[in-house]
């Protein structure tokens, strides 16, 4: 019974598969990349051509607060209490002092 109350709406296609939503994601995220490519995003990035820094150095779970601190040290950068950054270090190197204790 073509278009009476009986008929059925169109198949829709819904992604609901975990494996076809990663192959569609992986198909996007490689046409991003090829398409920044070829408009030459990634040329001239700055370090292009030398090796990764600290790569032979043992793995260590807080290397981001590391880098951050030494940034934030390098800076023209005054901790002052008022200073919200100031309480954000003063809890890093809390927990800094608290590892080597430990």
């Amino acid at each position: 019974m073509r278009g009476g109350r009986d008929a059925r709406p169109p198949k829709t296609s819904t992604m609901t598969d975990p494996d076809q939503i990663a192959r569609v994601l992986q198909r996007l995220a490689e046409q991003r990349i090829s398409e920044a490519m070829e408009a030459g995003a990634f040329d001239n990035l700055a370090g292009m051509g030398r090796p990764l820094a600290d790569l032979d150095e043992p793995y260590d779970e807080m290397w981001w607060v590391r880098k951050w601190l030494s940034r934030e040290r390098n800076g023209d950068f005054e901790r002052q209490p008022g200073d919200k950054r100031y309480h954000r270090i003063a809890a890093v190197e809390t927990v800094r002092m608290t590892e080597r204790k430990a």
